[in-house]
Protein backbone atom coordinates (compact mmCIF):
# COMPACT_ATOMS: atom_id res chain seq x y z
CA UNK A 1 0.00 0.00 0.00
CA UNK A 2 1.46 3.35 -1.06
CA UNK A 3 1.96 6.32 1.27
CA UNK A 4 -0.83 8.18 -0.50
CA UNK A 5 -3.19 5.32 0.11
CA UNK A 6 -2.17 5.21 3.79
CA UNK A 7 -3.09 8.88 4.19
CA UNK A 8 -6.65 8.10 3.08
CA UNK A 9 -7.24 5.67 5.96
CA UNK A 10 -9.79 7.03 8.46
CA UNK A 11 -8.74 7.87 11.99
CA UNK A 12 -9.63 5.30 14.64
CA UNK A 13 -12.91 6.06 16.42
CA UNK A 14 -12.53 8.23 19.53
CA UNK A 15 -12.88 6.71 22.96
CA UNK A 16 -16.55 7.08 24.00
CA UNK A 17 -17.08 9.78 26.60
CA UNK A 18 -18.61 8.75 29.94
CA UNK A 19 -22.39 8.97 30.09
CA UNK A 20 -22.35 11.55 32.87
CA UNK A 21 -19.56 13.72 34.28
CA UNK A 22 -19.16 14.43 37.97
CA UNK A 23 -20.45 17.84 39.06
CA UNK A 24 -18.87 20.52 41.22
CA UNK A 25 -21.79 22.31 42.81
CA UNK A 26 -21.50 26.06 43.16
CA UNK A 27 -23.41 26.25 46.44
CA UNK A 28 -25.50 29.03 44.90
CA UNK A 29 -28.89 27.36 44.63
CA UNK A 30 -30.24 29.29 41.68
CA UNK A 31 -26.98 28.99 39.76
CA UNK A 32 -26.91 25.21 40.20
CA UNK A 33 -30.48 25.11 38.89
CA UNK A 34 -29.44 27.11 35.82
CA UNK A 35 -26.45 24.79 35.25
CA UNK A 36 -28.55 21.66 35.89
CA UNK A 37 -26.45 20.62 38.88
CA UNK A 38 -23.34 22.82 38.82
CA UNK A 39 -20.04 22.99 36.97
CA UNK A 40 -18.55 19.90 35.34
CA UNK A 41 -15.56 18.64 37.29
CA UNK A 42 -12.25 19.26 35.54
CA UNK A 43 -13.65 21.80 33.06
CA UNK A 44 -12.55 25.42 32.63
CA UNK A 45 -14.85 28.45 32.67
CA UNK A 46 -14.39 32.15 31.99
CA UNK A 47 -16.40 34.42 34.28
CA UNK A 48 -17.05 37.75 32.52
CA UNK A 49 -18.25 40.98 34.05
CA UNK A 50 -17.55 44.67 34.42
CA UNK A 51 -15.92 45.87 37.65
CA UNK A 52 -18.47 45.64 40.46
CA UNK A 53 -20.62 43.01 38.75
CA UNK A 54 -19.94 40.41 41.47
CA UNK A 55 -17.22 38.16 39.98
CA UNK A 56 -15.01 38.11 43.10
CA UNK A 57 -17.94 37.48 45.45
CA UNK A 58 -19.34 34.70 43.28
CA UNK A 59 -15.97 32.97 42.93
CA UNK A 60 -15.35 33.12 46.70
CA UNK A 61 -18.81 31.77 47.40
CA UNK A 62 -18.13 28.83 45.08
CA UNK A 63 -14.73 28.36 46.76
CA UNK A 64 -16.07 28.18 50.31
CA UNK A 65 -18.88 25.84 49.33
CA UNK A 66 -16.30 23.59 47.68
CA UNK A 67 -14.14 23.67 50.83
CA UNK A 68 -17.17 22.74 52.96
CA UNK A 69 -17.52 19.65 50.76
CA UNK A 70 -13.89 18.62 51.31
CA UNK A 71 -12.27 20.43 48.39
CA UNK A 72 -9.04 22.44 48.20
CA UNK A 73 -8.88 25.81 46.46
CA UNK A 74 -6.18 28.06 45.03
CA UNK A 75 -7.06 31.71 44.49
CA UNK A 76 -4.35 33.24 42.29
CA UNK A 77 -4.41 36.99 41.66
CA UNK A 78 -2.66 38.98 38.94
CA UNK A 79 -2.54 42.75 39.62
CA UNK A 80 -5.93 42.84 41.34
CA UNK A 81 -6.81 43.57 44.99
CA UNK A 82 -4.14 42.93 47.60
CA UNK A 83 -4.93 39.72 49.47
CA UNK A 84 -5.32 41.36 52.89
CA UNK A 85 -7.85 43.86 51.52
CA UNK A 86 -9.68 41.15 49.58
CA UNK A 87 -9.99 39.03 52.72
CA UNK A 88 -11.16 42.07 54.71
CA UNK A 89 -13.93 42.71 52.17
CA UNK A 90 -14.98 39.06 51.95
CA UNK A 91 -15.10 38.58 55.75
CA UNK A 92 -18.27 40.69 55.91
CA UNK A 93 -20.11 37.98 53.97
CA UNK A 94 -21.75 35.15 55.90
CA UNK A 95 -20.18 32.34 53.87
CA UNK A 96 -16.57 33.41 54.58
CA UNK A 97 -14.65 31.11 56.95
CA UNK A 98 -11.35 32.66 58.02
CA UNK A 99 -10.19 29.35 59.49
CA UNK A 100 -10.08 27.87 55.98
CA UNK A 101 -7.44 30.38 54.81
CA UNK A 102 -4.05 28.61 54.45
CA UNK A 103 -5.74 25.34 55.39
CA UNK A 104 -7.98 24.65 52.40
CA UNK A 105 -7.92 28.04 50.63
CA UNK A 106 -4.57 29.34 49.45
CA UNK A 107 -4.06 32.89 48.15
CA UNK A 108 -1.15 33.25 45.74
CA UNK A 109 0.08 36.28 43.83
CA UNK A 110 1.28 35.60 40.31
CA UNK A 111 2.10 39.13 39.18
CA UNK A 112 5.86 39.12 39.86
CA UNK A 113 6.26 35.84 37.98
CA UNK A 114 4.19 37.17 35.09
CA UNK A 115 6.21 40.39 35.00
CA UNK A 116 9.60 38.65 35.09
CA UNK A 117 8.94 35.41 33.20
CA UNK A 118 5.90 36.14 31.07
CA UNK A 119 3.04 33.74 30.29
CA UNK A 120 5.33 30.73 30.21
CA UNK A 121 6.54 31.40 33.75
CA UNK A 122 2.98 31.96 35.00
CA UNK A 123 1.91 28.63 33.48
CA UNK A 124 4.75 26.92 35.31
CA UNK A 125 3.66 28.51 38.59
CA UNK A 126 0.06 27.44 38.08
CA UNK A 127 1.08 23.87 37.23
CA UNK A 128 3.31 23.64 40.32
CA UNK A 129 0.83 25.06 42.86
CA UNK A 130 -2.01 22.87 41.62
CA UNK A 131 0.18 19.80 42.22
CA UNK A 132 1.72 21.07 45.46
CA UNK A 133 -1.59 21.94 47.13
CA UNK A 134 -3.58 19.15 45.48
CA UNK A 135 -6.14 21.73 44.37
CA UNK A 136 -9.53 20.63 43.10
CA UNK A 137 -10.68 24.17 42.28
CA UNK A 138 -8.43 26.86 40.79
CA UNK A 139 -9.50 30.51 40.48
CA UNK A 140 -7.51 33.06 38.48
CA UNK A 141 -8.50 36.67 39.15
CA UNK A 142 -7.01 38.97 36.51
CA UNK A 143 -7.17 37.22 33.15
CA UNK A 144 -7.24 40.62 31.41
CA UNK A 145 -3.80 41.41 32.86
CA UNK A 146 -2.46 38.13 31.50
CA UNK A 147 -3.76 39.13 28.08
CA UNK A 148 -1.91 42.46 28.33
CA UNK A 149 1.37 40.63 28.89
CA UNK A 150 0.84 38.29 25.92
CA UNK A 151 3.17 39.01 22.99
CA UNK A 152 0.42 38.13 20.51
CA UNK A 153 -3.15 36.94 20.33
CA UNK A 154 -1.84 33.47 19.48
CA UNK A 155 0.34 33.53 22.61
CA UNK A 156 -2.67 34.34 24.77
CA UNK A 157 -4.81 31.64 23.14
CA UNK A 158 -2.02 29.13 23.79
CA UNK A 159 -2.13 30.16 27.48
CA UNK A 160 -5.88 29.53 27.64
CA UNK A 161 -5.45 26.19 25.89
CA UNK A 162 -2.79 25.14 28.37
CA UNK A 163 -5.01 26.13 31.29
CA UNK A 164 -7.82 24.03 29.87
CA UNK A 165 -5.42 21.09 29.53
CA UNK A 166 -4.23 21.48 33.15
CA UNK A 167 -7.81 21.41 34.40
CA UNK A 168 -8.56 18.23 32.47
CA UNK A 169 -5.37 16.35 33.40
CA UNK A 170 -5.52 17.24 37.09
CA UNK A 171 -9.31 16.98 37.49
CA UNK A 172 -9.20 20.56 38.77
CA UNK A 173 -12.09 22.82 37.84
CA UNK A 174 -10.99 26.33 36.80
CA UNK A 175 -12.70 29.73 37.00
CA UNK A 176 -10.92 32.49 35.07
CA UNK A 177 -12.18 35.96 35.96
CA UNK A 178 -12.02 38.88 33.53
CA UNK A 179 -13.73 42.18 32.82
CA UNK A 180 -13.16 41.92 29.07
CA UNK A 181 -15.26 40.37 26.34
CA UNK A 182 -18.64 40.64 28.05
CA UNK A 183 -21.72 41.59 26.08
CA UNK A 184 -22.25 40.80 22.41
CA UNK A 185 -18.52 40.91 21.51
CA UNK A 186 -17.03 37.42 21.34
CA UNK A 187 -13.33 36.94 22.05
CA UNK A 188 -11.37 34.17 20.36
CA UNK A 189 -10.39 32.64 23.73
CA UNK A 190 -14.08 32.12 24.56
CA UNK A 191 -14.14 29.25 22.08
CA UNK A 192 -11.30 27.48 23.90
CA UNK A 193 -12.86 27.05 27.35
CA UNK A 194 -15.75 24.80 28.34
CA UNK A 195 -18.11 27.52 29.47
CA UNK A 196 -18.81 31.22 29.79
CA UNK A 197 -20.59 32.85 32.74
CA UNK A 198 -21.49 36.50 32.15
CA UNK A 199 -22.48 38.92 34.94
CA UNK A 200 -24.11 42.20 33.97
CA UNK A 201 -25.89 45.08 35.63
CA UNK A 202 -27.98 47.90 34.28
CA UNK A 203 -30.21 50.76 35.35
CA UNK A 204 -33.96 50.55 34.75
CA UNK A 205 -35.05 54.14 35.40
CA UNK A 206 -33.55 54.70 38.87
CA UNK A 207 -33.30 51.05 39.84
CA UNK A 208 -30.19 48.89 39.48
CA UNK A 209 -30.75 45.39 38.15
CA UNK A 210 -28.19 42.58 37.98
CA UNK A 211 -28.30 39.54 35.72
CA UNK A 212 -26.40 36.34 35.05
CA UNK A 213 -26.22 34.80 31.58
CA UNK A 214 -24.70 31.53 30.39
CA UNK A 215 -23.74 32.00 26.70
CA UNK A 216 -21.91 28.66 26.56
CA UNK A 217 -21.76 25.47 28.62
CA UNK A 218 -20.27 22.34 27.08
CA UNK A 219 -21.44 18.86 27.98
CA UNK A 220 -24.75 19.72 29.61
CA UNK A 221 -28.10 21.37 29.12
CA UNK A 222 -28.65 24.67 30.93
CA UNK A 223 -31.25 27.42 31.25
CA UNK A 224 -30.66 30.04 28.60
CA UNK A 225 -31.37 33.77 28.72
CA UNK A 226 -30.98 36.35 31.48
CA UNK A 227 -31.62 35.43 35.12
CA UNK A 228 -31.72 37.85 38.03
CA UNK A 229 -28.77 38.12 40.41
CA UNK A 230 -28.80 39.86 43.79
CA UNK A 231 -25.88 40.63 46.10
CA UNK A 232 -26.69 40.47 49.81
CA UNK A 233 -24.80 39.94 53.07
CA UNK A 234 -25.06 36.21 52.33
CA UNK A 235 -23.27 36.66 48.99
CA UNK A 236 -24.70 36.16 45.53
CA UNK A 237 -28.28 34.97 45.15
CA UNK A 238 -29.37 33.80 41.70
CA UNK A 239 -33.05 33.50 40.78
CA UNK A 240 -33.76 31.65 37.52
CA UNK A 241 -36.34 33.21 35.23
CA UNK A 242 -39.58 31.47 36.19
CA UNK A 243 -40.78 30.73 32.65
CA UNK A 244 -37.40 29.13 31.84
CA UNK A 245 -37.28 27.15 35.09
CA UNK A 246 -40.81 25.79 34.62
CA UNK A 247 -40.67 25.38 30.84
CA UNK A 248 -41.10 21.59 31.12
CA UNK A 249 -44.00 21.65 33.61
CA UNK A 250 -46.66 19.21 32.43
CA UNK A 251 -50.18 20.46 31.81
CA UNK A 252 -52.60 18.32 33.79
CA UNK A 253 -56.33 18.37 34.47
CA UNK A 254 -58.34 17.20 37.44
CA UNK A 255 -61.65 16.27 35.88
CA UNK A 256 -64.72 18.00 37.23
CA UNK A 257 -63.76 18.25 40.90
CA UNK A 258 -65.27 21.50 42.20
CA UNK A 259 -63.67 23.94 44.64
CA UNK A 260 -66.37 26.16 46.22
CA UNK A 261 -66.40 29.68 47.66
CA UNK A 262 -67.85 30.59 51.02
CA UNK A 263 -70.70 32.18 49.01
CA UNK A 264 -73.48 29.65 48.23
CA UNK A 265 -75.09 31.78 45.51
CA UNK A 266 -71.76 32.21 43.69
CA UNK A 267 -71.21 28.46 43.81
CA UNK A 268 -74.61 28.03 42.15
CA UNK A 269 -73.63 30.47 39.40
CA UNK A 270 -70.43 28.45 38.86
CA UNK A 271 -72.18 25.10 38.74
CA UNK A 272 -70.80 24.06 42.12
CA UNK A 273 -67.57 26.04 42.28
CA UNK A 274 -64.31 26.45 40.36
CA UNK A 275 -62.70 23.45 38.71
CA UNK A 276 -59.83 22.12 40.82
CA UNK A 277 -56.42 23.24 39.58
CA UNK A 278 -57.81 26.11 37.51
CA UNK A 279 -56.80 29.77 37.63
CA UNK A 280 -59.41 32.52 37.96
CA UNK A 281 -59.17 36.28 37.43
CA UNK A 282 -61.29 38.55 39.62
CA UNK A 283 -61.67 41.64 37.48
CA UNK A 284 -63.10 44.88 38.85
CA UNK A 285 -62.50 48.52 39.82
CA UNK A 286 -61.33 49.69 43.21
CA UNK A 287 -63.93 49.10 45.94
CA UNK A 288 -65.79 46.44 43.97
CA UNK A 289 -65.16 43.63 46.47
CA UNK A 290 -62.25 41.74 44.91
CA UNK A 291 -60.31 41.21 48.12
CA UNK A 292 -63.34 40.00 50.10
CA UNK A 293 -64.36 37.65 47.28
CA UNK A 294 -60.86 36.21 47.28
CA UNK A 295 -60.84 35.85 51.06
CA UNK A 296 -64.18 34.03 50.95
CA UNK A 297 -62.56 31.56 48.57
CA UNK A 298 -59.77 30.91 51.08
CA UNK A 299 -62.20 30.78 54.02
CA UNK A 300 -64.18 27.99 52.36
CA UNK A 301 -61.01 25.94 52.01
CA UNK A 302 -59.86 26.65 55.55
CA UNK A 303 -63.15 25.41 56.98
CA UNK A 304 -62.55 22.19 55.04
CA UNK A 305 -59.07 21.79 56.51
CA UNK A 306 -57.24 22.82 53.32
CA UNK A 307 -53.95 24.72 53.56
CA UNK A 308 -54.34 28.15 51.95
CA UNK A 309 -52.02 30.99 50.95
CA UNK A 310 -52.82 34.69 50.67
CA UNK A 311 -50.25 36.65 48.65
CA UNK A 312 -50.75 40.41 48.72
CA UNK A 313 -49.04 43.77 48.41
CA UNK A 314 -51.16 46.48 49.97
CA UNK A 315 -52.70 45.35 53.24
CA UNK A 316 -50.67 44.07 56.18
CA UNK A 317 -51.51 40.60 57.52
CA UNK A 318 -53.21 42.03 60.63
CA UNK A 319 -55.34 44.46 58.60
CA UNK A 320 -56.31 41.66 56.23
CA UNK A 321 -57.38 39.29 58.99
CA UNK A 322 -59.40 42.04 60.69
CA UNK A 323 -61.19 42.77 57.42
CA UNK A 324 -62.18 39.13 57.19
CA UNK A 325 -63.33 39.02 60.80
CA UNK A 326 -65.64 42.02 60.26
CA UNK A 327 -67.42 40.19 57.46
CA UNK A 328 -67.85 36.84 59.19
CA UNK A 329 -64.73 35.15 57.79
CA UNK A 330 -62.94 33.47 60.69
CA UNK A 331 -59.34 33.85 59.50
CA UNK A 332 -57.46 34.54 62.73
CA UNK A 333 -57.81 31.04 64.17
CA UNK A 334 -56.54 29.52 60.95
CA UNK A 335 -53.57 31.89 60.83
CA UNK A 336 -52.69 30.93 64.40
CA UNK A 337 -52.93 27.22 63.57
CA UNK A 338 -50.71 27.67 60.49
CA UNK A 339 -53.38 26.49 58.07
CA UNK A 340 -53.52 30.00 56.56
CA UNK A 341 -50.22 31.43 55.34
CA UNK A 342 -49.98 35.13 54.50
CA UNK A 343 -47.16 36.35 52.28
CA UNK A 344 -47.11 40.14 52.32
CA UNK A 345 -44.76 42.08 50.07
CA UNK A 346 -45.10 45.88 50.10
CA UNK A 347 -44.96 47.16 46.49
CA UNK A 348 -41.48 48.67 46.75
CA UNK A 349 -38.28 47.39 45.12
CA UNK A 350 -38.19 43.62 44.81
CA UNK A 351 -37.29 40.98 42.27
CA UNK A 352 -40.16 39.09 40.65
CA UNK A 353 -38.26 35.80 40.25
CA UNK A 354 -36.98 35.92 43.83
CA UNK A 355 -40.53 36.42 45.07
CA UNK A 356 -41.81 33.64 42.81
CA UNK A 357 -39.19 31.29 44.27
CA UNK A 358 -40.31 32.12 47.81
CA UNK A 359 -43.93 31.63 46.76
CA UNK A 360 -43.26 28.14 45.33
CA UNK A 361 -41.26 27.12 48.41
CA UNK A 362 -44.23 27.98 50.65
CA UNK A 363 -46.57 26.00 48.39
CA UNK A 364 -44.38 22.92 48.67
CA UNK A 365 -43.55 23.22 52.39
CA UNK A 366 -47.18 23.65 53.52
CA UNK A 367 -48.90 21.57 50.83
CA UNK A 368 -51.09 24.52 49.87
CA UNK A 369 -54.31 23.70 47.99
CA UNK A 370 -55.78 27.20 47.46
CA UNK A 371 -54.06 30.47 46.57
CA UNK A 372 -55.35 34.03 46.35
CA UNK A 373 -52.98 36.60 44.79
CA UNK A 374 -54.19 40.14 45.48
CA UNK A 375 -53.33 41.85 42.98
CA UNK A 376 -51.60 41.41 39.61
CA UNK A 377 -50.52 45.01 38.99
CA UNK A 378 -47.33 44.97 41.12
CA UNK A 379 -46.00 41.98 39.15
CA UNK A 380 -46.36 43.99 35.95
CA UNK A 381 -44.85 47.17 37.40
CA UNK A 382 -41.69 45.52 38.74
CA UNK A 383 -40.66 43.84 35.47
CA UNK A 384 -37.73 45.31 33.55
CA UNK A 385 -39.38 43.79 30.47
CA UNK A 386 -43.19 43.97 30.91
CA UNK A 387 -43.66 41.68 27.90
CA UNK A 388 -42.52 38.85 30.20
CA UNK A 389 -45.71 38.94 32.26
CA UNK A 390 -47.84 36.70 30.03
CA UNK A 391 -45.11 34.03 29.84
CA UNK A 392 -44.42 34.35 33.56
CA UNK A 393 -48.10 34.04 34.46
CA UNK A 394 -48.71 31.13 32.08
CA UNK A 395 -45.75 29.25 33.59
CA UNK A 396 -46.99 29.92 37.14
CA UNK A 397 -50.53 28.80 36.27
CA UNK A 398 -49.30 25.58 34.68
CA UNK A 399 -47.10 24.82 37.69
CA UNK A 400 -49.97 25.33 40.14
CA UNK A 401 -52.22 23.14 38.01
CA UNK A 402 -49.59 20.41 38.02
CA UNK A 403 -49.39 20.72 41.82
CA UNK A 404 -53.19 20.42 42.11
CA UNK A 405 -53.48 23.99 43.46
CA UNK A 406 -56.49 26.18 42.63
CA UNK A 407 -55.60 29.85 42.21
CA UNK A 408 -57.57 33.08 41.98
CA UNK A 409 -56.04 36.51 41.50
CA UNK A 410 -57.38 40.03 41.25
CA UNK A 411 -56.85 42.58 38.49
CA UNK A 412 -58.02 46.16 38.78
CA UNK A 413 -60.04 47.94 36.10
CA UNK A 414 -59.23 51.57 35.49
CA UNK A 415 -62.88 52.59 34.91
CA UNK A 416 -64.95 52.68 38.12
CA UNK A 417 -68.44 53.36 36.71
CA UNK A 418 -69.89 52.32 33.36
CA UNK A 419 -68.05 52.54 30.07
CA UNK A 420 -66.40 49.81 28.04
CA UNK A 421 -64.44 47.15 29.93
CA UNK A 422 -60.84 47.12 28.77
CA UNK A 423 -58.20 44.88 30.34
CA UNK A 424 -55.20 46.90 31.56
CA UNK A 425 -52.84 44.10 30.45
CA UNK A 426 -53.60 42.86 26.95
CA UNK A 427 -53.72 39.10 26.39
CA UNK A 428 -54.03 38.21 30.06
CA UNK A 429 -57.61 36.98 29.79
CA UNK A 430 -56.47 34.17 27.49
CA UNK A 431 -54.14 32.87 30.21
CA UNK A 432 -56.92 32.68 32.83
CA UNK A 433 -59.16 29.61 32.87
CA UNK A 434 -62.01 31.59 34.42
CA UNK A 435 -62.99 35.25 34.65
CA UNK A 436 -65.35 36.76 37.23
CA UNK A 437 -66.34 40.41 36.72
CA UNK A 438 -67.18 42.69 39.64
CA UNK A 439 -68.65 46.12 38.87
CA UNK A 440 -70.17 49.17 40.54
CA UNK A 441 -73.42 50.71 39.32
CA UNK A 442 -75.17 53.84 40.49
CA UNK A 443 -78.95 53.48 40.22
CA UNK A 444 -81.61 55.73 41.73
CA UNK A 445 -78.98 57.46 43.90
CA UNK A 446 -77.88 54.11 45.27
CA UNK A 447 -74.59 52.30 44.74
CA UNK A 448 -74.96 48.69 43.60
CA UNK A 449 -72.27 46.02 43.55
CA UNK A 450 -72.69 43.68 40.57
CA UNK A 451 -71.17 40.30 39.79
CA UNK A 452 -71.17 38.18 36.64
CA UNK A 453 -69.30 35.19 35.22
CA UNK A 454 -67.59 36.06 31.95
CA UNK A 455 -65.67 32.86 31.34
CA UNK A 456 -65.58 29.39 32.89
CA UNK A 457 -63.41 27.00 30.93
CA UNK A 458 -64.79 23.48 30.33
CA UNK A 459 -68.02 24.17 32.18
CA UNK A 460 -71.40 25.83 31.85
CA UNK A 461 -72.29 28.74 34.12
CA UNK A 462 -75.00 31.27 35.00
CA UNK A 463 -74.64 34.22 32.63
CA UNK A 464 -76.85 36.61 34.59
CA UNK A 465 -75.57 39.89 36.06
CA UNK A 466 -76.49 39.80 39.75
CA UNK A 467 -76.47 42.26 42.63
CA UNK A 468 -74.47 41.43 45.73
CA UNK A 469 -74.09 43.00 49.15
CA UNK A 470 -71.27 42.93 51.69
CA UNK A 471 -72.51 42.51 55.25
CA UNK A 472 -71.28 41.37 58.63
CA UNK A 473 -72.19 37.88 57.44
CA UNK A 474 -70.09 38.09 54.30
CA UNK A 475 -71.01 38.45 50.64
CA UNK A 476 -74.58 37.61 49.57
CA UNK A 477 -75.74 37.53 45.96
CA UNK A 478 -79.27 38.42 44.91
CA UNK A 479 -81.42 38.07 41.82
CA UNK A 480 -80.67 39.20 38.31
CA UNK A 481 -79.97 42.93 38.01
CA UNK A 482 -81.90 45.15 35.59
CA UNK A 483 -82.23 48.87 34.96
CA UNK A 484 -85.28 49.10 37.22
CA UNK A 485 -83.51 47.77 40.26
CA UNK A 486 -82.26 44.52 41.69
CA UNK A 487 -82.75 42.28 44.62
CA UNK A 488 -80.36 42.02 47.52
CA UNK A 489 -80.34 39.48 50.29
CA UNK A 490 -79.77 41.89 53.17
CA UNK A 491 -82.15 41.21 56.02
CA UNK A 492 -83.86 43.86 58.19
CA UNK A 493 -81.63 44.81 61.09
CA UNK A 494 -78.41 43.63 59.41
CA UNK A 495 -75.48 46.04 59.30
CA UNK A 496 -74.07 46.72 55.86
CA UNK A 497 -70.29 47.10 55.61
CA UNK A 498 -68.69 48.46 52.47
CA UNK A 499 -64.93 48.06 52.52
CA UNK A 500 -62.45 49.45 49.97
CA UNK A 501 -60.23 46.57 48.88
CA UNK A 502 -57.25 48.26 47.24
CA UNK A 503 -54.42 50.48 48.39
CA UNK A 504 -55.50 53.33 46.16
CA UNK A 505 -58.51 53.97 48.43
CA UNK A 506 -56.66 53.46 51.67
CA UNK A 507 -56.23 56.58 53.84
CA UNK A 508 -57.53 58.87 51.11
CA UNK A 509 -59.70 61.76 52.33
CA UNK A 510 -63.26 61.58 51.15
CA UNK A 511 -63.28 57.83 50.61
CA UNK A 512 -64.67 56.63 53.96
CA UNK A 513 -67.96 54.82 53.55
CA UNK A 514 -70.58 55.33 56.21
CA UNK A 515 -73.25 52.64 56.49
CA UNK A 516 -76.69 54.19 56.81
CA UNK A 517 -78.74 50.99 56.81
CA UNK A 518 -80.65 51.04 60.12
CA UNK A 519 -82.34 48.30 62.12
CA UNK A 520 -85.92 47.79 61.13
CA UNK A 521 -85.33 48.89 57.54
CA UNK A 522 -87.01 47.65 54.40
CA UNK A 523 -84.42 45.05 53.50
CA UNK A 524 -83.53 46.88 50.29
CA UNK A 525 -80.01 47.78 49.25
CA UNK A 526 -78.42 50.44 51.48
CA UNK A 527 -77.82 53.97 50.37
CA UNK A 528 -74.18 54.95 50.51
CA UNK A 529 -73.12 58.26 51.96
CA UNK A 530 -69.56 59.30 51.15
CA UNK A 531 -67.88 61.81 53.42
CA UNK A 532 -66.56 64.91 51.77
Amino acid sequence: MSGAQEELQPDPPPTPAPQSQERLTSGVKGLDEILHGGFLKGDSYIVLGAPGSGKTILSHQVAFNHIANGGRVIFLTVLTEAHDRMIAHMRSLSFFDFNAVNESLFYISGYSVLENEGLKGLLGLIRDVIRQYKATLFILDGLATVEDFASSNLDFKSFIKSMDLYSEVNGCTMLLLTHRGNGAFLQAEHTMVDGLIELTYDLANVRSQRFIHIPKFRGSAYLEGLHSLLITSDGVAVHPRLEALLAETSYSTHGDIRVPFDIPQLNEMLGGGLIKGSSTMLLGPTGSGKTLTGLSFLAAGLERGEACLYFGFFESPDALVQKGERTGLRLEKHRESGLLKILWQPPLEWDIDALAGQFLEILAAHKVQRVFIDALGPFYNTLANPERLLRFWAALGNELRARNVTMIYSQELNVIFGGAIELPIQGLSAVADNLILLRLNELHSEMRHLISIIKLRDSGFDQAVRVFTISNKGIMIGKQFDDNGGSTLASPGEEIILLPDDSETKDRPGQDVEPVFKPGGTGQAPKVKRKR
